[in-house]
């Protein structure tokens, strides 16, 4: 049984929680984005045929390390995102709980 301060306490959270988890998702996206921008800046630095200029920018140090920070912040909203879902699941649950609770007086 899910109590009362439980489910406020998932619901504080939520609030609390939500700015952060709302730049966690703006960085992520912000580097899927930025990867296009960088492998191009790249890929206009360097010399020889088309196949020659797409390898050295996806071989490039400032490429590996922005799938890098990539990574970390995927990481990082993904893990947001499931605490989030986790606390919304403790309201959901509290919530039918107590329906059914009132449906049974």
């Amino acid at each position: 049984m899910i109590t009362q301060e439980e489910a406020e306490q998932a619901v504080h959270d939520i609030i609390e929680n939500a700015p952060e988890m709302g730049k966690s998702k703006a960085r992520k996206e912000y580097l899927e984005q930025y990867r296009k921008t960088k492998k191009a800046q790249l890929v206009q630095k360097a010399t020889g045929t088309v196949q020659e200029r797409e390898s050295y920018a996806y071989a490039h140090p400032d490429y590996i390390q922005l799938l890098k920070d990539l990574e970390t912040a995927t990481e990082n909203f993904e893990r947001q995102n499931w605490i989030m879902r986790a606390w919304q699941i403790t309201v959901d649950a509290w919530r039918t709980q107590e329906s059914s609770r009132r449906i049974s007086i």
